[in-house]
């Protein structure tokens, strides 16, 4: 449009007019979050001003609004360069695994820390379970754990292709004595929030399925026993006396078994 110039409305004007009526008139509607589903955060910085929008897939996986927030820059802050920086969290992994067998019962869960720190626990349990049962045991202590520690994001590993698949909603929970176990870790998992679960072959699983079997041999007359786990050579090599002044000392882990009682 120009001044001086008489506007031409034509079919094209018209139709892009009802275009941005249209558009104005059906504006998103911002819905509430859905727990321990993952959020997207899409952020957009011009010269002038910022924008940032928060949404979330639904079941049908389409993009859902959750929250707007924009801003314009006062003249005083366009007079500075800004530098965001984001500190992002890596996440722990957590693995856990159940044996269930005729000695006993037992749980191991292995936390990774995102320093790479490894935090074996290991647990007896008094009453006999099958292994299903087992599995729902040991992952659930270890979300307890994780819970407790306020621990977020996680990434959780278990072997066990049953619970896993029925807490992602891929298998039907059939048996009623696995819904209560299977409730409470779907809870869990919903306080955790940032938590993936994912399966994995049982020869990845190692050191939680020797925890479980290993606290699944145990008879214990305290609640809770130190075991000490070492790392050394078997036969020493031989080394010259400056060498040996240099080696490291003898790697020391400890492995926490419990032993958990259960109510009827």
């Amino acid at each position: 449009m120009k001044k001086g110039v008489p506007l031409q409305w034509d079919e094209a004007c018209d139709k892009a007019f009802k275009g941005i009526k249209s558009y104005l008139m059906k504006p998103p509607v911002l819905v509430a979050p859905v727990l321990g589903r993952p959020l997207i955060l899409y952020a957009a910085a011009q010269e002038r001003s910022v924008e940032i929008l928060l949404d979330q897939k639904n079941d049908e996986g389409k993009e859902n609004a959750l929250y707007y927030w924009s801003r314009t820059m006062t003249s005083n802050e366009l007079k500075y360069s800004y530098v965001l920086v984001i500190e992002v969290t890596l996440p722990w992994k957590m693995y856990f695994n159940g044996a269930s067998h005729k000695e006993g019962i037992g749980a191991g869960v292995v936390f990774v820390t995102s320093e790479g720190e490894v935090l074996p626990y290991s647990f007896t349990l008094t009453q006999n379970y099958s292994n299903n049962v087992a599995e729902y045991q040991a992952l659930i202590l270890g979300l307890e754990i994780a819970v407790d520690a306020k621990q977020l994001p996680l990434k959780v590993y278990g072997d066990s292709q049953l619970v896993v698949n029925q807490l992602l909603g891929l298998y039907e929970v059939k048996k009623p004595v696995l819904l209560p176990y299977h409730n409470y870790a779907k809870k869990l998992m919903g306080w955790l929030g940032d938590i993936e679960l994912k399966h994995l072959p049982r020869k990845d699983n190692k050191q939680a399925d020797a925890l479980a079997k290993l606290a699944s041999t145990f008879s214990m007359a305290d609640k809770k026993t130190r075991i000490p786990i070492c790392k050394s050579w078997v036969i020493p090599p031989i080394f010259s006396d400056d060498e040996e002044d240099t080696l490291k000392e003898e790697e020391n882990h400890f492995t926490e078994v419990f032993e958990i009682e259960e109510e009827d």
